[in-house]
């Protein structure tokens, strides 16, 4: 069906996956993952420096698959077209039936269609 875009991105261990191979330069999803912990213990205006300097070490890298996966015009239009549908389309469902708990291991991304799938819905919340 698909992908983790966690996995897809950072590896099941959060220190390979395409991140790993484009930037390699780059922290590591784990390593960028426990200072944005450290940062949510601090004041805001320290946690604000922490996650700029976290973002200049850990570039994006989505476009990559892309690039490497679809190589004519008109293959990689289709592709990215599908992806920004089923992402605008994700975004309107999960904010109008308020559903929380959205990250990377619960969003899974097809990639033969490009195409999103939410998944773990049972810990929905909604708004009242």
């Amino acid at each position: 069906l698909g992908i983790p875009l966690e996995e897809l991105l950072c590896g099941t261990d959060l220190v390979s996956g395409l991140h790993a191979k484009e930037e390699p330069g780059d922290r590591k999803a784990l390593q960028v993952r426990t200072t944005l912990k450290d940062a949510a213990k601090t004041q805001v205006n320290e946690a604000s420096k922490m996650f700029r300097e976290a973002c200049a070490l850990f570039k994006p890298v989505f476009r990559h698959f892309f690039y490497e996966r679809h190589n004519t015009v008109q293959s990689w239009t289709q592709m990215v077209d599908n992806y920004r549908r089923s992402l605008a389309q994700w975004s309107i469902v999960t904010y109008v039936v308020g559903l929380g708990d959205r990250h990377l291991s619960n969003v899974l991304f097809e990639t033969d269609t490009c195409k999103l799938v939410h998944i773990d819905l049972g810990r929905q919340s909604f708004i009242h």
